[in-house]
């Protein structure tokens, strides 16, 4: 190596001018780097690592045009750090680009799948360029199972565009899709029929000798069996695309597979999935199949530790045609008593459904029975609201328990039949009630909404004319009527 010219560079570099630090740099490219390699890595490192905007950006350009492989790794990390200048994360990506050895290759894989725009599109453009050689890691890239439907079309567009032999790249591709699951195999005619590659499409379909395989699990296509159901199934597989389309995807293959009575893809989704709301759905799905065999699907989620599951599994089971009474009725009993209002609520329901007047039974069963028995039947008699539990209800408003009380007095509200305007009334005008117990009772009679409730309301009204809390309540419920 030239020592004055080296020196000389080195000068010229450490000037704060513009143009004399371009003269050294322009001194420096003309060097033979590749056979003074090793003597001058630590030299190349420090210019690498410099805070000067000119020195780095140089020493960046300058590892892309010498193919510098060992510093695969400082380009990488360079690109990927948010604190380094975009500029020099751009030239970055270029410069593995150059090198083009496996780490740099990787690397570029990696940075593509970031959501970064304009890094993706360097990395792109670069994978593109450097063609045949890509292939291999990106195939690699595509086997991951965690990849999602994104990644997956990302990942896809660079075969399209990878600059080699064209029947050479369809036909590994090929080979990669026969060492897929139908399910995936669907997954990628989809992305392929998304980024229009026909050729693509065309070529795959006569290899592995199925028609129009894409098409055939289309979700029109599927769900057309489904007369009854079939637009509340596409609009719930659609709204879970939104979020997690190849959930979505998995779950049109699984409603494939019932055609054959094989449950075995919609039970490995529904019993892995971790994300409640999607869980949620699918719950909400089974019923519109229209078959008692997702029964054993639904119980299991009674005990789920998310409300919203439990109770979407509760309305699902109430609404499955040919189901065991009994079975369904000890496993819903339970919930009668669970925390969540809603859980609660679509058990009652529920059990009247299936149960019908066995249900009440049950229930009148209930109301001589421990406390949280009595209060449990008195809330889920209100949810069925039927004439037929006013019965049922009316002596356990002689209960000392306030809880009991006041679910017997809401429940009696919500099935605004007019027997229970005169012992609500009475209720409503014992100074000895809990204060919340009359204002429950107050607004059950008004629920009713007759003649009778509205004088009611006006007797208790004037009975509590120097008592202000109850009269405004009173006379606030009297005027709704009126």
């Amino acid at each position: 190596m030239d020592t004055d010219r080296w020196n000389q560079a080195v000068t010229c570099l450490k000037d704060e001018c513009p143009s004399v630090k371009k003269k050294g740099l322009n001194i420096l490219r003309t060097f033979d780097w590749d056979s003074k390699r090793p003597q001058i890595k630590g030299t190349f490192q420090s210019l690498l690592n410099s805070q000067d905007h000119y020195l780095k950006l140089f020493s960046i350009e300058l590892a892309g045009e010498k193919h510098f492989s060992e510093f695969a790794p400082v380009l990488a990390a360079m690109a990927g750090d948010r604190r380094t200048a975009m500029h020099h994360r751009e030239r970055a990506v270029w410069a593995l680009g150059e090198i083009r050895d496996q780490e740099s290759i990787i690397s570029l894989l990696k940075i593509f799948l970031e959501p970064y725009d304009a890094l993706c599109f360097y990395a792109r453009n670069s994978l593109a360029l450097i063609g045949a050689p890509v292939l291999k890691y990106l195939m690699n890239f595509l086997k991951n199972p965690e990849l999602g439907i994104r990644e997956k079309k990302h990942l896809l567009q660079i075969l399209i565009e990878l600059d080699m032999d064209e029947q050479k790249k369809l036909e590994q591709f090929l080979s990669f899709l026969n060492g897929r699951n139908e399910e995936e195999r669907i997954v990628y005619f989809k992305i392929l029929a998304e980024l229009q590659a026909v050729h693509v499409i065309k070529f795959l379909e006569e290899k592995l000798g199925q028609v129009n395989l894409a098409k055939s699990y289309s979700l029109e296509k599927i769900t057309s069996r489904f007369t009854t159901h079939r637009v509340k199934i596409e609009e719930i597989i659609n709204k879970i695309a939104v979020t997690d389309e190849q959930l979505a995807l998995k779950l049109t293959v699984s409603l494939k597979k019932l055609e054959n009575n094989d449950f075995s893809l919609l039970e490995k989704l529904l019993f892995s999935e971790e994300n409640t709301h999607m869980l949620g759905m699918l719950v909400n799905l089974l019923p519109l199949l229209e078959t008692p065999a997702v029964l054993p699907f639904l119980i299991n989620f009674l005990h789920h530790e998310d409300r919203r599951v439990r109770a979407n599994s509760v309305e699902a089971i109430s609404n499955l045609p040919g189901i065991e009474e009994e079975t369904v009725i000890d496993s819903l009993k339970p919930l009668l008593e669970d925390f969540d209002n809603r859980v609660r609520a679509n058990a009652a329901r529920a059990l009247w459904k299936i149960g019908g007047l066995q249900m009440l039974e049950i229930l009148k069963k209930m109301t001589a029975g421990e406390k949280w028995m009595r209060a449990s039947a008195a809330y889920a008699l209100g949810e069925i609201g039927v004439y037929q539990v006013v019965g049922i209800l009316l002596p356990l408003l002689d209960s000392s328990d306030a809880d009991v009380k006041k679910n017997v007095v809401l429940a009696l509200g919500k099935t605004r039949e007019p027997e229970i305007i005169q012992p609500l009334t009475t209720i409503a005008l014992n100074e000895r009630e809990e204060f919340f117990v009359r204002r429950l009772a107050i607004e059950a009679i008004r629920a009713v909404g007759n003649k009778e409730a509205s004088e009611s309301l006006m007797q208790i009204s004037r009975f509590y004319s120097e008592d202000p809390a109850v009269y405004e309540i009173a006379t606030k419920n009297y005027r709704e009527i009126s």
